[in-house]
């Protein structure tokens, strides 16, 4: 049986190789990993650009425990604990070790998603009429 591919929920810029984008609930996202982040050690490998980068997110396992390290946008190396998932639909009875990305959006947001997500909520939320009630007056 063939292996399911990883899946870690980012998108790497190709000059900067810091994440671009993530899967909100992804498991990249899970683990505390965020937007601008830079990815410096993946599995106890040192990465310094975008191809050493992919190529050892490539080399990680669909259920497996690693350890990334990542440089935040303050300076502060911050270790996580990220289990790599699959997207791909022939693996999607692995269960919770299978991501729909479907069921998912990315972070930050194309301004269409939010206008999207905002539009819901909007429908969904209780009417607001900007007015205070004082129970002694009312």
């Amino acid at each position: 049986r063939k292996t399911a591919p990883p899946f870690w929920g980012v998108t790497i810029d190709k000059n900067t190789a810091k994440v671009n984008e993530m899967w909100h609930e992804g498991p990249s996202y899970q683990a505390g990993i965020r937007p601008k982040d830079q990815i410096i050690r993946v599995a106890g490998v040192d990465v310094s650009n975008y191809d050493e980068t992919l190529a050892q997110m490539q080399k990680t396992k669909v259920g497996e425990v690693n350890t990334i390290t990542v440089l935040k946008s303050d300076g502060e190396k911050v270790q996580y604990k990220m289990t790599p998932l699959t997207n791909r639909k022939e693996y999607k009875d692995l269960g919770e070790l299978y991501n729909n990305t479907k069921d998912h959006y990315k972070i930050p947001l194309e301004e269409d998603k939010k206008a999207e997500l905002l539009a819901k909520a909007a429908a969904n939320a209780p009417p607001f009429w900007g007015v205070t009630l004082n129970d002694k007056t009312a």
